[in-house]
């Protein structure tokens, strides 16, 4: 058991970290359709760490999320850095997550079968997971436009060359030969602005739709609202890769947080199609990704729970009740799902905003926070009287 600790330790931490650095490149990625399959499989790889974690606090490893594997957050930015959305994906699916498959094989090929079985039976199901994944990208096609960067074999070399010299020995990473080099590209630190497939609009935040007097109209523009909470699923995928100092139990709400947001921006679309309306014919929004982004972490997640989420229950319920009044049982059925979520994200607020405070160290009372977090909103409104109505989740 000894020996297998602290590979099992490592484990966990780089699942981790590729949770983390996939949930900061999301709002890089251009293509709708691999944004909505990264987000599942975030939410894949947390349920993974988090049953690696559980196994570990099984064989008494009580600290070991707060251990470190030196290097590993910095070497894991370098293999993600640059600003190319493609060469990212190719990057993730097509070397990054193959090794990190290899890093299981070699754990369970020095472990015993019958001693550590339960080990064994978490890990063989990573795998299959990492496997799936990497299947997945293997048949992509983005739905929306074409490919925008040629494939980039000294790229996809580069990276090899690195992940082919290094290791986890005894809990380490090990980095030998071409593994310790620089690359081209600067490191990973984020995304500075979201990126959409070429085909979709994307208009200045004065453009979008007003609200409907018709039914017709009042209901296209709830589920168009909808389709627009990628953008909020964007801004708490940089919560998720920017907290790395809170516990592994708030990345693993907030992934979970972050792929509800997804799929509510699917059952948009869904909604839409089903109504006649193409993705392509609808403006998609961004500013509010790049407003929340100049927000510190703890702020964001507080506008965004405790303001934004916070405030819609009103509003979604009216919805509900119109629906229901026009014997549209169908959008009802997908308002009202998504209030339950919007339920839950409230309540990861309350559980996690005190926790923030004390984390970094904020002297701020919740309530304080709170109404900084409606002034910043009101300022954003005061300057720019159309982005009201987009301001609070609809």
């Amino acid at each position: 058991m000894s020996a297998c600790l602290p590979q099992l330790t490592a484990l966990f931490h780089l699942s981790r970290e590729l949770v983390l650095i996939q949930a900061g490149w999301l709002a890089g990625v251009p293509y709708w359709d691999a944004k909505q399959a990264i987000a599942r499989h975030v939410l894949e790889d947390a349920y993974a760490t988090e049953a690696i974690l559980e196994r570990l606090h099984e064989l008494k490893a009580t600290t070991a999320e707060h251990k470190q594997v030196a290097d590993l957050e910095e070497w894991i930015a370098d293999l993600a850095g640059g600003d190319d959305g493609d060469a990212w994906l190719r990057t993730l699916y097509g070397v990054l997550k193959p090794w990190f498959i290899a890093r299981i094989e070699d754990y369970l090929s020095g472990s015993d079968p019958v001693m550590d079985e339960p080990s064994r039976s978490v890990l063989e199901r990573v795998i299959e997971t990492q496997r799936a994944h990497c299947s997945w990208f293997a048949r992509f096609r983005p739905r929306f436009s074409a490919w925008e960067t040629a494939h980039s074999d000294r790229r996809l070399e580069e990276v090899r060359s690195r992940l082919a010299g290094a290791n986890l020995v005894e809990g380490r990473l090990v980095l030998t030969g071409g593994a310790a080099r620089g690359v081209d590209w600067p490191r990973f630190s984020g995304i500075a602005a979201v990126r959409r497939d070429r085909t979709f609009l994307t208009p200045d935040k004065h453009s979008y739709p007003r609200e409907g007097t018709t039914f017709a109209e009042k209901r296209f523009l709830v589920f168009w609202n909808h389709v627009q909470e990628m953008q909020f699923a964007e801004s708490l995928a940089t919560i998720l890769h920017e907290t790395r100092e809170m516990p592994w139990a708030f990345h693993l709400d907030l992934a979970r947080h972050m792929a509800d947001e997804v799929r509510h921006a699917a059952m948009g679309q869904t909604r839409l199609e089903q109504l006649g309306v193409a993705l392509t014919e609808v403006p998609m929004l961004t500013h509010n990704y790049a407003f929340r982004g100049n927000l510190d972490p703890l702020e964001r997640f507080c506008l965004m729970t405790f303001v934004m989420e916070a405030s819609s229950f009103e509003r979604k319920r009216a919805n509900v009740e119109l629906f229901e009044a026009e014997g549209d049982e169908v959008s009802a059925l997908y308002e009202s799902y998504d209030i339950k979520d919007e339920m839950l994200h409230v309540n990861f607020g309350h559980l996690w905003v005190p926790v923030l405070l004390r984390v970094y160290h904020d002297a701020r009372t919740i309530a304080e926070l709170t109404e900084h977090c409606r002034a910043q909103i009101a300022q954003v409104i005061t300057e720019y009287p159309a982005a009201a109505a987009n301001m609070l989740k609809r």
